[in-house]
């Protein structure tokens, strides 16, 4: 029985630079299904790192939930001590013109001492659940942008919405490669097949 089907696997690079000196813009997106609770996604995605104090920050930092920044670096719809919780952890601009910060915001409030890492300790019930980063460096010539979601596929299945894009980059590549990784050995536990040689292959019809 197959555990995750691929449903969709978009790759994309453009090169902004020259022949000589290239700056790629990869992007890759993709769609599963997965033989997995959201709640066993989330916990495989804690154990591999993509959920982490780094994605999911705990201080302040450089870096937003999402160009716009109307995303949250985490949402989540959880089912905590008996009751379903809305949690979220935004991102609130603390700096400057020069030197850009935000600072994690936890709502509820009475849950901002739990970390999503905890929660599988803490007996916290994830239902559904989103992760958004943007990173990007002075001028924006260089940047990482990911999104997560996943969600009930109905009974014990998921379905996963994936979105990896670099900027900058001098050969293409896997986009935001340590966290497309963490992503990867994540599926990997759930009983997908390696994701990056199928990214590569993918280039060579989608590309400029």
């Amino acid at each position: 029985m197959v555990d995750v089907s691929i449903e969709g696997l978009r790759a994309e690079a453009r090169n902004y630079g020259s022949k000589l000196r290239p700056r790629y813009t990869v992007e890759v997106s993709l769609g599963l299904r997965v033989k997995a609770s959201p709640n066993e996604a989330h916990s495989a995605m804690v154990d591999e790192g993509l959920i982490s104090l780094d994605t999911v920050p705990v201080a302040v930092v450089d870096f937003r939930g999402s160009l716009s920044s109307s995303k949250p670096y985490y949402s989540a719809l959880l089912e905590y001590r008996g009751s379903m919780v809305e949690y979220r952890v935004d991102a609130l601009l603390v700096g400057g013109m020069t030197a850009v910060a935000y600072r994690p915001s936890v709502s509820p409030a009475y849950l901002s001492h739990l970390h999503p890492v905890k929660f599988g300790a803490a007996g916290v019930r994830v239902l559904s659940f989103e992760l958004s980063n943007y990173r990007f460096s002075k001028g924006l010539n260089r940047y990482e942008e990911l999104n997560v979601a996943v969600f009930s596929g109905g009974g014990e299945s998921s379905t996963v919405k994936a979105y990896f894009k670099e900027a900058g980059l001098e050969v293409k590549g896997i986009p935001c490669s340590k966290d497309f990784q963490a992503f990867e050995r994540a599926l990997v536990r759930l009983g997908a097949p390696p994701l990056s040689p199928r990214v590569l292959a993918a280039y060579g019809r989608h590309s400029a």
